[in-house]
């Protein structure tokens, strides 16, 4: 037995040129045969624009209203809801509970699924890929790129293979080639590019992530306003900050490349560590390959794992530490004091 229909074309036809379809194209109105209470539509309503029955699933309650069109191969199925002025065409797909509004265009190959929601003059095009309970506003969105959990993306640009998962609150940011960014916390005017990756609790304000670059852990790393000029963190090459990075200026992160047997890049940075007084304290922070720790944790490994093996590599850091510890000697006491006011401003 077959399903009701819940919709049927009224009116006049809408005709209009479709540069996107290189043709004209008629556009239909649609009128409600059924109540779809999700969307809060009455048997009656006049809804949005399609241009024929292929674009609008007679099942589900996916609806298009206000002055909606979905034309071209383009489909809205399950529970989706086209809405304001919004526009989906070309071969897209809107699917599952998700919402396009706003002037939002979803063409091209592009898949918005899930409970996501695309709004304001967003621009989603290519196999861009839309998922889970994503937030997408003022967005253009392209080529593979993929965003979904519940990150949360605003005036920002993404493409190519990049790819944004989890609880990510991010604006103004630039997310290309392979970029992947995942887990928790706040990105806001960044630009991640190359195969950068950032995984984990992370703060970002005003840094460029380029190259390998790979930034893991409970990170801060902030860009600085000084004297009237904006300084932003740049991050490249193959630096990498693992747990309790602490950067709020391009001073307080070196990277020393290449360095050892491997050829391997040695990043020294300002960090935050627990002592025993349960006190927050200031740090000097180096990580290389999978190894992350203090200055002198790090003096210590090497030793131990390098004595007999590789004196020559030994001896070179051994003559880099000093010159570190000099190098942040400054950073380290002006994030101590931060630390030192923040604690204070707890109690």
């Amino acid at each position: 037995m077959t399903s009701p229909l819940k919709y049927k074309l009224v009116g006049k036809p809408r005709v209009k040129f479709s540069p996107s379809e290189g043709r004209e194209i008629a556009l239909h109105q649609i009128q409600a045969l059924i109540d779809l209470p999700k969307h809060g539509v009455k048997a009656g309503d006049i809804g949005g624009w399609v241009e024929g029955p292929h674009n609008l699933n007679q099942e589900g309650a996916c609806w298009v209203e206000g002055e909606a069109e979905v034309y071209g191969e383009a489909r809205v199925t399950d529970d989706a809801l086209i809405r304001c002025q919004a526009r989906v065409y070309g071969s897209a797909v809107v699917a599952g509970d998700a919402t396009v509004e706003g002037v939002a265009k979803v063409y091209g190959k592009a898949l918005i699924s899930g409970s996501a929601r695309v709004s304001g003059n967003s621009d989603i095009c290519g196999h861009a890929d839309v998922s889970g309970s994503a937030v997408v506003h003022d967005t253009d969105i392209e080529d593979h790129a993929v965003i979904k959990d519940n990150v949360k993306i605003v005036d920002s640009y993404v493409r190519d293979r990049a790819v944004v998962r989890g609880d990510m609150m991010i604006r103004n940011a630039y997310i290309i080639e392979h970029a992947h960014i995942e887990g928790s916390g706040t990105l806001e005017k960044i630009a991640a590019s190359g195969h950068a990756c950032i995984s984990g609790n992370v703060t970002l304000h005003k840094v460029i992530i380029s190259d390998h670059s790979l930034i893991m852990g409970d990170i801060v790393l902030r860009g600085k306003q000084e004297d009237g000029m904006n300084t932003s963190c740049r991050v490249r090459g193959r630096m990498i900050f693992r747990d309790g990075a602490y950067v709020t200026h391009p001073e307080h992160m070196l990277a020393i490349s290449p360095i050892g047997r491997d050829l391997d890049t040695l990043t020294a940075y300002t960090g935050v560590t627990t002592g025993e007084d349960g006190k927050q304290q200031a740090v000097i922070r180096v990580a290389r390959g999978l190894y992350t720790g203090t200055i002198d944790e790090f003096i210590d490994h090497v030793i131990e794992k390098d004595a007999g093996e590789r004196k020559e590599e030994t001896f070179i850091y051994l003559q880099l530490a000093p010159l570190i510890k000099s190098h942040f000697a400054r950073a380290v006491k002006e994030l101590q004091a931060v630390l030192d006011a923040q604690a204070s401003e707890s109690h």
